[in-house]
């Protein structure tokens, strides 16, 4: 019994520090609050959730807000993709390929009006921004999010560097937008 409780504090120390070990903090430098985490192919991997600052996240009062109050459905979406400059951080195509990968079959998740979340596995980190007052919901699937991780990578490329990008839905930045960097860099620059 003594040796489950010591496993257990063993456990939830390794959560908090997975967090910390990743370097994974929201915009304002507060600590990313952890949602799922994992191993996978010997290295950590998790989910994190950010509440967004009123100047991060900024309102919009088009129509995709005035619809209704129910969640907006971004899997039938389109998004235009924005490739990053190229940066001297090297982001592997193959760490975001394994984080999608890992992802693609995991069904729909939900991001809360003006709170984004973060993914993120070895180079790679994915951020998914909810600009709205309301939520959204998104597909895990490989023509949604995991598809869109996999083409910002492989299209934002020079023949030295996987530099990132952004992809904005419905060519807006107001809505959401799912940004691929490497996680030592800014994801909102």
């Amino acid at each position: 019994m003594l040796c489950t409780g010591v496993f257990l504090m063993f456990v939830i120390l390794a959560f908090i520090q997975l967090g910390v070990t990743l370097g994974i903090t929201c915009d304002d430098g507060s600590p990313a609050a952890i949602q799922v985490s994992t191993v996978y192919n010997g290295t950590e991997m998790g989910i994190w959730s950010c509440v967004g600052s009123s100047a991060a996240l900024v309102s919009t009062t088009t129509n995709i807000t005035a619809r209704s109050a129910e969640k907006l459905n971004l899997c039938p979406a389109k998004c235009t993709t924005l490739c990053r400059k190229p940066n001297q951080v090297l982001l592997d195509m193959q760490d975001c390929h394994d984080l999608a990968k890992y992802y693609a079959d995991s069904g729909r998740f939900t991001v809360k009006g003006h709170q984004y979340m973060i993914w993120a596995y070895r180079t790679c980190k994915v951020t998914q921004y909810n600009h709205l007052d309301r939520d959204i919901s998104y597909c895990y699937g490989h023509h949604n999010w995991a598809g869109t991780v996999d083409h910002i990578t492989s299209k934002c490329r020079t023949k030295r560097h996987h530099n990132g990008g952004t992809c904005h839905f419905y060519d807006d930045s107001r809505s959401s937008s799912v940004i691929v960097v490497s996680p030592v860099l800014d994801s909102g620059s």
